[in-house]
């Protein structure tokens, strides 16, 4: 059949009624194929951006998320994946809040087992010592001093670099002790 310029295919198709597809046909539908599933990662990408951005906005504008918020870069990934094993155990997906509560926790969690580390226990004890009662109101200066300084520029530098492990730890302590002081 091949020698006579035929196959096997082909000759399945004409027996069946089918038209034929010429390798112009078959490219174009590979083609169409491919363009539908770019299409469809696109709109799904679109759709996870869309649902980071709606939970950045609502850990902005809750103090109950300042953890999170602090460590948004790292949080946004830890709150999809969440979102994301939550919704193939149950089939239900955890509202804003609830996830947000969630993420909220674990880093509250990990900074108190950071604090019960020694290498910080003996800095939270020395800063409890150096803490005096006055029988006076407390009046916070807003003077600058290095520490402000420095945590403030880094907590807002963007950088492209992701942040270390050291970085990461930092930023968790300074967001706890805010949260623990108010």
């Amino acid at each position: 059949m091949e020698k006579l310029g035929g196959s096997y295919e082909s000759a399945t198709d004409q027996v069946l009624g089918r038209e034929p597809q010429g390798r112009e046909q078959s490219d174009l539908a590979q083609r169409v194929e491919r363009l539908e599933a770019e299409k469809s990662s696109l709109e799904a990408g679109q759709k996870v951006s869309d649902y980071v951005n709606r939970l950045k906005t609502l850990a902005d504008s809750n103090e109950e998320f300042s953890l999170t918020n602090s460590m948004w870069d790292e949080a946004q990934e830890i709150a999809l994946e969440t979102a994301s094993q939550y919704a193939q155990n149950t089939g239900k997906l955890l509202g804003d809040d609830q996830l947000l509560g969630l993420v909220e926790n674990y880093y509250s969690q990990e900074a108190e087992k950071l604090l019960q580390h020694p290498k910080f226990s003996n800095r939270k004890a020395s800063a409890v010592a150096e803490e005096k009662p006055t029988s006076r109101p407390v009046q916070r200066s807003r003077n600058r001093t290095l520490s402000q300084k420095s945590s403030r520029t880094s907590s807002t530098k963007k950088s492209d670099t992701p942040l270390t492990q050291d970085e990461i730890l930092e930023r968790a302590m300074g967001a706890f002790n805010r949260n623990a002081r108010l």
